[in-house]
């Protein structure tokens, strides 16, 4: 089974793997994305559209601060908090 990464600088690896190993992957895979949307449930309303925000519109936490007139410094705390939330599993 070839199973395909793709880190965060944009590097595409692909490899082969024994199908059990893969199996093995692609479940791990599917548990951390049910366990981050699960995460995500459970952050205010503010934290998602932040997190939205930056993620998908790939805004900074200095344009969002710009954009709805709110302290820098409080857009950081909310998105660490909400980030710590997602590492805490919600």
């Amino acid at each position: 089974m070839k199973i395909t990464y793709e880190f965060d600088n944009g590097d595409i690896v692909t490899v082969q793997a024994s199908d059990e190993i893969g199996r093995w992957i692609l479940a791990s895979r599917e548990e951390k994305r049910r366990r981050f949307r699960n995460a995500i449930t459970h952050l205010t309303k503010k934290e998602q559209e932040l997190l939205n925000a930056m993620i998908y519109e790939g805004k900074s936490q200095a344009d969002y601060a710009r954009e709805h007139k709110l302290d820098k410094g409080m857009i950081s705390r909310r998105y660490k908090s909400a980030i710590q939330k997602i590492k805490n599993g919600g």
